[in-house]
């Protein structure tokens, strides 16, 4: 893959990630308790990061990112997410949240399949691993916290 179809890929996946920070921006805001925006905001920072890489690799075509296989508890794939933006419950914020990780996976895998060019294919490779990573944090959450109000 040329490096023109590279830098326009990071720079793509460059302005989703910041897409992101800013949804959990607005979500830190709606937090119903400061639990949540500590959650929230951890999500946010693991955002940014990805961010402050794709920039390094963008640079120096360098990139070291150290992830492990994540556990996959399948909770969004049975879920729907909310039918407004408007997100007035705990439940809305972890579900949406949910399917924005999960929307970024599918993103990543697809990029990494798609190049021919090994860098590429291992940084979002890895890349999708951490959002699925982030899609289990808060899957988790949902189980713990949302699920035992029903």
């Amino acid at each position: 893959m040329n490096q023109k179809k590279i830098t326009a890929i990071l720079d793509f996946a460059i302005e989703k990630e910041w897409e992101a920070v800013k949804f959990y921006n607005r979500l830190i805001q709606r937090a119903g308790s400061f639990e949540m925006m500590e959650a929230i905001r951890e999500i946010e920072m693991f955002e940014r990061r990805h961010v402050e890489k794709l920039e390094v690799l963008k640079k120096t075509g360098k990139e070291q990112l150290a992830i492990s296989a994540p556990e996959n508890l399948q909770i969004s794939e049975y879920l729907t997410a909310p039918a407004t933006d408007e997100l007035a419950s705990y439940r809305d914020i972890l579900l949406t949240a949910m399917k924005r990780e999960e929307a970024s996976w599918q993103l990543y895998v697809q990029i990494a399949t798609a190049s021919a060019d090994p860098q590429v294919q291992k940084v979002f490779k890895k890349l999708a691993t951490e959002e699925a990573n982030h899609k289990t944090f808060f899957e988790k959450i949902y189980d713990t916290e949302a699920l035992k109000e029903n």
